[in-house]
C-alpha cells in the first residue's frame, strides 16, 4: 500500500470504505484534505475513532457501500479489506464506486485470490468444494473442512479482476499479489521477517505467481 501510493503525495478528497479499525487511515489521513471512513460494523467504527482521534480531517459514517450517500465526489476510492470479495453483487458495487468518485481518481483496493481457495480446498481433501469453486469463484469461508468464520467470499483470478476493473470505467495500473508463498508458521516468521518481505515484495508483481496470492492488490484510475 506504501508502495502504490509513492507517486500520490495529495490523496485530495478520500473515501475509505469498508475501513474496518482504521488500520490504513492514518496513511491516508496524512496524504489527504479530508478522509470519509465509511464501515458497517459500529464496533469497528468506534475503534477505528478512537485509534486515529488524533487525526483532525477524518470523519466517520456507519453504512455498507451500497448504501452510502456522499455529498462530494472522492478523489481517491479505498476498498482494502476485500470488500469487492464480499459484496452481493460486485458490478452494482463498482458502478457505486465510480458514482462516488471524480473523473481521474485512484482507486485502490484488494480481493481474494482464487487460486489460494483452490489450493486450500485441495489441501484439506474437500473436492465438492472445489467444483463449486470452480463454477461460481465464490467459496463458503465457513465451511467447517477450512475454517470457523461464516462468510462467502467472491475470489478472482488476476484477469478477472483486471476485466471487472476495465468494464467498470477502471484502468488498471497496478496489480500486485499479498502472501504470494504464505501461510508461514508463526516462529519461522518471526525469525526470518526481513528475508520473507524482500522475497514477498521481489515476486509480488511477477504475473507468472502473483496469481496464487492470498489477496490481489490492485490501484486502478477512473477514465472517464
Amino acid at each position: 500500500m506504501e508502495r502504490a501510493l509513492e507517486a500520490h503525495e495529495d490523496l485530495g478528497i478520500v473515501l475509505e470504505i469498508g475501513g474496518g479499525t482504521g488500520t490504513w487511515t492514518p496513511l491516508l489521513a496524512t496524504r489527504a484534505t479530508r478522509v470519509v471512513f465509511v464501515e458497517p460494523s459500529r464496533k469497528m467504527l468506534n475503534i477505528a475513532r478512537k485509534k486515529n482521534r488524533d487525526f483532525t480531517n477524518v470523519e466517520y459514517v456507519q453504512s455498507t457501500l451500497e448504501e452510502f450517500v456522499c455529498p462530494v465526489k472522492a478523489d481517491t476510492l479505498v476498498v482494502l479489506g476485500d470488500v469487492l470479495s464480499y459484496v452481493t453483487d460486485a458490478e452494482k458495487a463498482m458502478k457505486k464506486l465510480w458514482s462516488l468518485s471524480k473523473r481521474g481518481a485512484i482507486l485502490v483496493g484488494s480481493v481474494d485470490g482464487y487460486y489460494r481457495g483452490v489450493r486450500e480446498v485441495v489441501t484439506v481433501g474437500a473436492f465438492d468444494v472445489l467444483r463449486t469453486l470452480g463454477r461460481f469463484k465464490r467459496l463458503q469461508v465457513g465451511n467447517p473442512k477450512l475454517t470457523n468464520e461464516s462468510l462467502l467470499t467472491r475470489m478472482y483470478t488476476p484477469s478477472e479482476l483486471e476485466n471487472l476493473l476495465e468494464s467498470s470505467g477502471f484502468s488498471c495500473q497496478t496489480l500486485a499479489g499479498v502472501d504470494v508463498f504464505g501461510p508461514y508458521e508463526d516462529r519461522f516468521l518471526s525469525r526470518h521477517m526481513e528475508e520473507i518481505v524482500s522475497v514477498e515484495l521481489r515476486y509480488s508483481t511477477d504475473r507468472q505467481v502473483l496469481g496464487v496470492a492470498e489477496h490481489l492488490f490492485f490501484l486502478a484510475r477512473r477514465r472517464w
